[in-house]
């Protein structure tokens, strides 16, 4: 039989080998945490061609601050200091690629912010594809919304039946609940018909731009 002295020792040991999993795991947690917020390794810090990073970060229509900031921090551990020249010169080049009206409805459909970095002369066709796409998102992100509750409610009929059946609710006052929830779900597949309808028109709207802005390049290109 094991001692009062054994039974400590042992509980020590149990404490202390989940303590150090628990440490272990922490480490490889913040590891990645900390090499997700990495915009580059050291690797690609010792090898990077700065123009061409710059280009396809304006390309990605990331903020020029935020992202050459990085660029510095990531760098920092491997000694070496990005090249700021070589770097605006490319991010320049590549946000003319991001700055264009497909990809503002590209942008805005992914309900990504825009922090107005394009220039204005390329921000206002920008911004319209962008305000378009950002416009289609929310309102599939409230079509969403409404399935998620329709659920909601579709699944408490369930839950109540069920009641019934096990004599937990009388069934008058079962039928009752049930019709309360009928008429919510209705409404809601009302109000979801809506919607839908109005994110067709949003489509159209977005069609109707892109071929206005394409026939707008052609002419420019002509």
């Amino acid at each position: 039989m094991f001692l009062r002295q054994d039974l400590i020792r042992l509980d020590n040991a149990v404490s202390e080998s989940m303590n150090f999993a628990i440490r272990i795991g922490l480490l490889i947690v913040f590891g990645a945490v900390i090499t997700a917020c990495q915009s580059l390794s050291n690797e690609e810090c010792a090898v990077a061609d700065w123009r061409i990073i710059g280009e396809k970060d304006g390309a990605a229509g990331f903020t020029p601050e935020e992202r050459y900031s990085d660029h510095v921090k990531s760098c920092e551990r491997a000694d070496i200091v990005p090249d700021e020249t070589l770097w605006s010169a490319g991010y320049q080049i590549g946000l003319k690629r991001f700055c264009t009206p497909f990809s503002g409805i590209k942008h805005g459909r992914a309900g990504k912010p825009y922090e107005n970095q394009c220039p204005p002369l390329l921000d206002f066709n920008f911004s319209q594809g962008y305000d378009l796409g950002l416009k289609e998102n929310r309102k599939r992100d409230e079509i969403r919304d409404l399935e998620a509750s329709l659920r909601v409610e579709e699944n408490s009929i369930s839950n109540i039946q069920e009641k019934m059946f096990a004599g937990e609710i009388e069934q008058a006052e079962g039928k009752r609940r049930i019709k309360v929830k009928q008429i919510q779900i209705n409404q809601m597949n009302q109000e979801i018909g809506g919607k839908g309808v109005e994110l067709v028109q949003i489509q159209q709207e977005i069609t109707d731009f892109r071929i206005e802005q394409a026939g707008l390049a052609n002419t420019v290109a002509n």
